[in-house]
């Protein structure tokens, strides 16, 4: 009977050897198949460099946000505080 366990004990660690070899090997056809983000987006810790008409394309973008809440701040005239809501008619200063 300790025969027949000792078989079936070395039978299961000569599959799991067997096993983990192919773990392995499938996690590198993985690694190979899909690249890391990291990889590609960083090098030597730093960012890729990013072309003029990029950084145009930003700087306009950036720019039209500014403008817009520009507009927005001088259409009230007073930014964002507004007069109207802490004075009314009756307790308006007197002029």
């Amino acid at each position: 009977m300790s025969e027949v366990l000792a078989g079936l004990l070395q039978k299961r660690a000569s599959l799991a050897a067997e096993l983990g070899a192919l773990d392995a090997g499938i996690a590198a056809y993985r690694r190979a198949l899909v690249p890391t983000k990291s990889v590609a987006v960083r090098v030597n810790g730093t960012r890729p460099t990013m072309s003029l008409a990029a950084r145009k394309k930003l700087s306009l973008l950036a720019k039209a946000r500014w403008a817009k809440s520009a507009k927005k701040t001088r259409s009230n005239g007073y930014g964002s505080f507004r007069p109207t809501e802490f004075f009314n008619s009756s307790t308006a200063p007197c002029a």
